[in-house]
Order: C-alpha cells, then sequence, then structure tokens
C-alpha cells in the first residue's frame, strides 16, 4: 500500500491492506476501530439516531466496496468521512431524512472529550442555576446547528466536533484547503447571527 501515514497506526495499516484484498474479517476489525466516530459524524450530519445508524452502515458498505481503490494517499479516516458525508448527500437529496423531535447534542455522546458548557466561577463548580443556564443554551445552539445549511452544518463538525485539521476537512470533503476555510468562516458567522439573540 505505500508507506504508513503518520495517522495509522502499522496495525491499522496492516488491516487497510487485508481488507483491500478482500478480507471481511479485517474490515470489521477496521468498523470497530472507527464506528464510533463515523456514527457521530453521521448524528451531526442527519440530526436522528435511526438515520445515523442507517447512515453509518451504509457508509461501511459503501467503503468495503471501494477498498480496493483505497490507495493510502490520505489518512484511512478521512477517506471514511468523505464516503459518509457523501453518503449523507445522498439521504437529503433522496429525502429519506426526518426531522428528529430531539436536537442532536453537539458532543458526541461517551466521547473521551465531553464537555458541558457552564460559566466559568471561582470554585470551579457550577451550582444549580448555572447548570440549568448552561444546558438551556447547549439546547439552543443544537438547534440552531440543525438550521444550517448541510455544509455549513458539515464543516463545523468536522472541525469542532471531529477535531479535524484544516487539511483533514480538505481530504474528507475533497476540496483545498482555501475553501475550507473560506466555507468555515461562512458557517461560523451564520451560527454566531443566529446565536446573537441569547448571548
Amino acid at each position: 500500500m505505500g508507506s504508513e501515514t503518520k495517522h495509522q497506526t502499522g496495525t491499522e495499516s496492516a488491516l487497510i491492506e487485508r481488507s483491500r484484498q478482500g478480507d471481511l474479517e479485517a474490515f470489521d476489525s477496521l468498523v470497530q476501530i472507527h464506528q464510533d466516530r463515523i456514527y457521530n459524524l453521521s448524528l451531526r450530519l442527519l440530526g436522528n439516531e435511526e438515520d445515523a445508524l442507517d447512515l453509518a452502515q451504509e457508509a461501511f458498505c459503501a467503503a468495503f466496496r471501494k477498498m480496493g481503490s483505497f490507495r493510502g494517499e490520505a489518512a484511512f479516516f478521512s477517506w471514511l468521512y468523505r464516503i459518509t458525508v457523501n453518503q449523507a448527500k445522498n439521504f437529503w437529496r433522496k429525502g429519506a431524512q426526518r426531522v428528529s423531535d430531539r436536537s442532536v447534542p453537539l458532543e458526541p455522546a461517551n466521547s473521551e472529550n465531553e464537555r458541558e458548557y457552564a460559566p466559568p466561577i471561582p470554585n470551579g463548580a457550577p451550582n444549580p442555576r448555572q447548570q440549568a443556564a448552561g444546558h438551556e443554551l447547549r439546547a439552543i445552539l443544537d438547534e440552531k446547528m440543525n438550521e444550517l445549511s448541510f455544509d455549513f452544518r458539515t464543516i463545523l463538525s468536522l472541525r469542532f466536533m471531529e477535531g479535524l485539521s484544516y487539511e483533514e476537512i480538505a481530504e474528507a470533503l475533497g476540496c483545498n484547503t482555501g475553501t475550507v476555510k473560506s466555507r468555515l468562516n461562512r458557517a461560523r458567522k451564520e451560527l454566531r447571527d443566529l446565536m446573537e439573540p441569547y448571548l
């Protein structure tokens, strides 16, 4: 497969190579490595759990079909993200996305960097009123994120929820870093405008 990228361990590179040869067991191991991130991204993009599960499954099925074409020019997870975003676009085009009764939290469930918004206070422990205010603002932020266009929601999710660099986002979206920076700036401004009445 060419030289190993900085994003992949030797074990993952070996699994990728075996998967490229059609080894389903090796691909199952890759799914286990990446399934949480792909599901969380799917949840951000589509807004409800049922659609997110369907999207994640479709993305992995598509990835397995395309494994022979993966050459390692991009990190494997960036390649998976690109497939997931493209599959999500298909969901939207087909009208398969269903409106969720609940907004989706911006932080992934069970995420290692899970955090709650709360105003800073001297003793570091939010009181009940501050906790309530933080949860209320978070709910509003979730709602406003879901009002953004698909492209804006996607790029904000990749940057701030998934923590991808500009280069990794460019790989995932199939564009250059200049486009990423420009789109990200517009997305942040639109979200900021939507949130302004509540801040």
